[in-house]
């Protein structure tokens, strides 16, 4: 009777040949540059989309805060960076307590910050343009459905300029004589640059608060 071998065969192991690999990373190479410029433009159009959601949220929370306390809250938007070298210009936003200024540029002056509410920052590939204003600080953003002259918050601590805000009374009204907006964008704030840069200025959402009733509106282009 004869024994069949049960050994597993060996497979002898044959290396990829030069010519190979570089084809398997030329393959590779091709379909990172097709792939990632999508990706990354999918993803800068989303920020603008997920920068609104943040300060809607945040404009709304500023309201319930100043109604519940019965004080002015203010949602600051820098449009320069702190002298602490914290880089909030264009990105960045934070509620706090203020009142009204009795002499000075600012319309109010800086308190404090809304207790357990630290800066907030818009996604990557989105940046605020405007808030308010007489005319788009920045170049290449539309001009926004109302162009009433900015309202400014003074005294803010590490801030030598007055800052950009939208304010909330007691009343859950906002300050000023009209509606309140902030346009945001598709781009980025280039290190050292003082202003942004817009990398798609059809993609641009503004938030619209009611200036009597303190509600947040979206509108983005065609509507």
């Amino acid at each position: 009777m004869r024994l069949r071998n049960t050994k597993p065969t060996t497979v002898r192991s044959v290396p990829f040949t030069l010519i190979e690999l570089l084809t398997v990373m030329l393959i590779v190479g091709i379909l990172l540059a097709v792939t990632v410029p999508v990706l990354v433009k999918i993803t800068s159009g989303s920020s603008v989309e997920a920068a609104s959601r943040m300060v809607g949220s945040q404009l709304r929370l500023a309201r319930q805060e100043a109604i519940s306390k019965r004080k002015t809250v203010a949602v600051l938007f820098p449009t320069v960076n702190s002298d602490g070298g914290n880089a909030t210009a264009y990105v960045a936003f934070r509620p706090c307590i203020v009142t009204r200024a009795t002499s000075g540029t600012a319309n109010y002056v800086w308190q404090e910050w809304v207790t357990n509410a630290a800066w907030s920052f818009a996604p990557i590939g989105a940046v605020v343009a405007e808030v308010d204003g007489d005319g788009a600080p920045v170049a290449g953003v539309p001009s926004p459905p109302v162009d009433d002259a900015p309202i400014t918050v003074g005294s803010v601590p590490d801030y030598t300029d007055d800052v950009r805000a939208v304010v909330f009374k007691a009343s859950g009204q906002v300050g000023g004589s009209l509606q309140r907006y902030v346009t945001l964008v598709e781009g980025a704030l280039p290190t050292g640059a003082a202003t942004p840069l817009i990398k798609n200025g059809k993609n641009w959402i503004d938030i619209n608060v009611n200036q009597y009733t303190g509600r947040v509106t979206y509108e983005r282009p065609g509507e």
